[in-house]
């Protein structure tokens, strides 16, 4: 018998990785939490662009550190 990937396997270890970030990763590093969103035909292009995608959050990752 072969090991296959199950949806509530698969579910489960995603649940399990992201407590083990939030519990060990963010609560003891400093961030600040910023969403984005983009209207209609910009976003998806951004979700299908990588290259465009990475200049802009490029732009808005600089335009934010100026202003803080």
């Amino acid at each position: 018998m072969s090991r296959g990937l199950c949806p509530s396997g698969m579910g489960r270890r995603m649940c399990e990785t992201s407590l083990r970030r939030v519990d060990h990763v963010l609560s003891i590093t400093p961030y600040s939490h910023i969403t984005f969103t983009f209207a209609g035909h910009l976003a998806v292009r951004l979700g299908y662009d990588k290259v465009l995608l990475a200049k802009v959050m490029t732009v808005l990752g600089s335009r934010l550190e100026q202003d803080m």
